[in-house]
């Protein structure tokens, strides 16, 4: 039994794995291309999501990010940590960001930071992704679009540049474009103490 213990936690954790994405996915409100809201939305509330150190993971919208919302736990409860938590939630913006509280290296002072929200959830809550930045993975993610679809918008992003346009992708239809369009908009970059791009 012991030689097939970490089999079995493979099988576990991948059938975990999917069994998420299955619900998320069942989950979309196929018309709008959305999830439900989380609890606390509004149209001023930043939705981001909490991992690592954390007595309270998962996604969340508040009024206003802060070390209250973030309920780290050792090694992230520490006055530094704590103090890094509140620069970022007054200099950065948290909405479809995702808090990390954790140490970068093994062993090393927990380092809390910002990076991106995988693409897939932010599509399904609505925050739009740059085209400059997207890869074609992340840009599957809108809906309608496949791996060619995608291919074809990277290529036109490469082409156009800053000029790029949604009716300068071949093959993509007007009513397919603007069912994207408020998905795909540039996103100004965040400052780099804010943990890279949004």
């Amino acid at each position: 039994m012991d030689r097939a213990a970490p089999f079995l936690r493979a099988v576990l954790a991948t059938s975990v794995v999917l069994a998420a994405l299955l619900a998320m996915r069942l989950g979309l409100d196929r018309r709008a291309g959305r999830m439900p809201v989380p609890a606390g939305w509004s149209a001023t509330s930043t939705c981001f999501d909490v991992a690592g150190a954390t007595a309270d993971p998962g996604l969340r919208c508040a009024a206003r990010p802060g070390v209250d919302e973030a309920a780290p736990l050792p090694p992230c409860a520490t006055r530094e940590a704590r103090a890094r938590v509140e620069f970022l939630a007054q200099r950065c913006n948290w909405h479809g960001r995702r808090l990390v509280l954790a140490p970068v290296a093994a062993g090393g002072p927990c380092a809390p930071r910002l990076v991106p929200l995988p693409a897939a959830l932010r599509v399904a809550l609505g925050i739009p992704l740059d085209p400059g930045t997207a890869a074609r993975a992340d840009l599957e993610a809108l809906p309608g679009v496949g791996s060619g679809t995608a291919r074809r918008i990277v290529e036109a992003q490469e082409r156009l540049g800053a000029s790029f346009r949604l009716d300068a992708v071949p093959g993509l239809g007007p009513r397919r474009a603007a069912r994207i369009a408020p998905l795909l908009q540039s996103v100004p970059a965040a400052p780099p103490e804010c943990g890279g791009p949004p």
